[in-house]
């Protein structure tokens, strides 16, 4: 039985993408022409969010090492509200460090990332 592995983050579970090219994720996600923000959580990783117009990635990294990795393929509103979904799970659980606003920071988020598949 032959699966496609579609996502970025289907590529880093079955080592596709070797963990050397994800140490720098920012030229990583620039790479691929994807947006990227970045949590930071309570317990020293980070919530690192890869998007575009047809993909959304959310990978939990430390120390330049991905943890777990999930990914979906969908529409422009189906990723800016799995965006927004990635933050109001991380606030209901209380995981961001004190300094991050989730509400604010969503919000963000979204507008960069129509900013990003706008141009």
């Amino acid at each position: 039985m032959k699966i496609d592995l579609i996502t970025i983050a289907d590529k880093i579970r079955t080592n596709q993408i070797p963990a050397t090219e994800l140490r720098n994720i920012s030229s990583f996600a620039k790479q691929k022409d994807m947006m990227l923000q970045s949590i930071p959580l309570k317990d020293g990783t980070a919530a690192k969010i890869l998007a575009n117009d047809r993909e959304i990635d959310c990978l939990i990294m430390r120390d330049g090492k991905v943890l777990t990795a999930r990914g979906m393929i969908g529409t422009v509103e189906d990723i800016a509200d799995k965006i927004n979904e990635i933050y109001k799970h991380i606030s209901k659980r209380n995981r961001a460090i004190k300094t991050v606003n989730t509400e604010t920071e969503s919000l963000d988020a979204i507008y960069k990332y129509f900013n990003k598949v706008d141009k």
